[in-house]
């Protein structure tokens, strides 16, 4: 069995930095931030008045932004599948220098990005079921017969077709010559 991994960029992560940096206990004396956990859940939200389809990222019971719309029913489809088999987040972030915000106050500016990894198990090529039951085979050689025939009647057209324009060619090189006599 193999692990299959898929990835996401999380959405509004901006929105939200402010509320999960102080909640998430990044080191605020270093430049650059890392924070990796496995402890994260994608939560649909069907009462968002933008997107009834949207899915909430949390970590630690805080939302660090949303699934990007245009993939969320395929995430939907990962997370829900029987082959589903973990997930983790991983927030990076650099300080910038410092800003300002509403109220004139010296705050850090942070560039900051998550991604989100999906792990689902695949199977190899070996652990796949054999096919041994008579009956694909059967399948597989009246498809191969329909094939041929359909082939050659295809072919036998398009031979006759190329013999018509042969031969209409010919009667048309005749037909000028003897005119020109």
């Amino acid at each position: 069995m193999s692990i299959k991994e898929d990835l996401f960029r999380v959405a509004g992560l901006y929105y939200y930095q402010d509320d999960f940096l102080k909640k998430l206990n990044f080191d605020i004396d270093n430049d650059d931030y890392e924070f990796d956990s496995s402890s994260v859940e994608l939560i649909p939200e069907p009462e968002n008045k933008h997107d009834p389809n949207a899915i909430k990222v949390m970590v630690n019971e805080i939302q660090v932004g949303y699934v990007p719309k245009e993939i969320t029913s395929f995430v939907r489809e990962l997370i829900n599948s029987p082959d589903f088999e973990n997930m983790k987040i991983l927030i990076v972030g650099t300080k910038n220098g410092e800003s300002y915000d509403d109220d004139d106050n010296v705050t850090e500016d942070i560039d900051l990005s998550a991604t989100v990894f999906i792990y689902t198990r695949t199977e190899s090529d070996d652990e796949k079921p054999k096919r041994t039951n008579p009956l694909y085979f059967k399948i597989e050689l009246v498809c191969g017969i329909v094939i041929t025939l359909c082939s050659l009647i295809t072919y036998k057209i398009f031979a006759i077709l190329g013999l018509f324009f042969i031969v209409y060619s010919l009667y048309q090189l005749n037909k000028r010559k003897n005119d020109e006599t």
